[in-house]
């Protein structure tokens, strides 16, 4: 029997040219776009005191989230002047925040958490990479200072939202520390953890490619990407875990003009509040409580120098700080 050869090389080389179009035009588009997961679940199922809250990005998608308040106040009428936003994962919702919440009530701040740009409630169908999701933060702290205008406001980005967090506060000095779980060091490193899983690009000439291609898709520019870790002076916590130590460790080298904490969770891999360190008795949930409980208080007193500068020709409005 005579073997088709040509047959054969004419099909892989159709095989490799479909994969080499797709790398090039399908895939960062795939990337990038968002698979919505849409909640049932709200605030008041985990117990949680609430009013909803709509707020319009600069880029008029309405983002919808909630604005917890503390058990030590009376519901709807008190509210502490400190706030911390909390950042849900990326592919999820508000509801994967609810829990580790719950516990935190307790202390006197309020809780601030909204449905990323693409996720959940809020419209939009794309992932930026963390361009405009940190633009998005600044416009959430517009909208709560124009109900309280003395408040103060930290960060807490869970799972693989580290980048938006540091983005935003490296923008707007509004945010006055951060709460850290995990720091890509290459843009793609996020998107390949939001449709596909198992797509990952090992090598660095291939993801800046990518990069490029998807920022062209998105309308962005390379610097508009950038972090410049130098500007943020703003106290972080990093919590470590087994998988993300090796990052956050890069990542604190590179805080070269931030206080740095650190706590280390070996056996809580997804950081859940119930979960103990081996051998020793100190929760999540009391690493949580005590930096927000001494950063609150920080942010508090230092509220009013931020906002009411002797400068007024100073513009502390969305995302345009330094």
């Amino acid at each position: 029997m005579k073997i088709p050869f040509r047959k054969i090389g004419l099909s892989i080389a159709i095989l490799i040219l479909i994969g080499i179009v797709g790398f090039i035009y399908v895939l960062p588009k795939v990337l990038v776009k968002l698979s919505r997961e849409v909640s049932g679940s709200t605030a008041a199922d985990f117990g949680l005191r609430y009013d909803k809250i709509e707020v319009l990005s600069h880029d008029s998608l309405i983002l919808y989230g909630d604005f917890i308040y503390p058990f030590g106040r009376e519901y709807n009428k008190e509210t502490s002047a400190h706030s911390v936003i909390v950042l849900h994962p990326l592919k999820y919702n508000t509801k994967w925040v609810y829990p580790i919440l719950k516990p935190l009530t307790t202390l006197d701040v309020n809780f601030i958490t909204f449905d990323s740009r693409g996720h959940g409630r809020s419209e939009g169908h794309l992932y930026t990479m963390g361009v405009n999701e940190a633009k998005d933060v600044s416009q959430i702290i517009d909208h709560i200072l124009s109900i309280y205008p003395d408040h103060s406001f930290g960060v807490y980005a869970r799972s693989n939202t580290g980048n938006i967090a540091l983005k935003a506060m490296e923008s707007d000095k509004r945010i006055q520390y951060g709460i850290i779980e995990n720091y890509d060091l290459h843009p793609i490193e996020t998107i390949e953890k939001l449709n596909y899983d198992d797509v990952v690009v090992k090598n660095n000439i291939l993801k800046n490619f990518l990069l490029k291609r998807s920022l062209n898709n998105l309308e962005i520019n390379e610097k508009e990407c950038e972090i410049d870790l130098n500007k943020i002076k703003q106290p972080v916590l990093l919590l470590q875990n087994e998988y993300n130590i090796n990052n956050l460790e890069i990542l604190e080298d590179k805080l070269v003009n931030s206080e740095v904490y650190k706590m280390y969770f070996p056996d809580n891999p997804y950081l859940y509040t119930s979960k103990n360190i081996k051998g020793k008795s100190y929760l999540l949930k009391d690493c949580l409580f005590d930096f927000i409980q001494l950063q609150a208080s920080f942010a508090i007193n230092n509220a009013e120098n931020l906002y009411f500068s002797p400068l007024d020709s100073i513009n502390y409005s969305s995302s345009e700080n330094d």
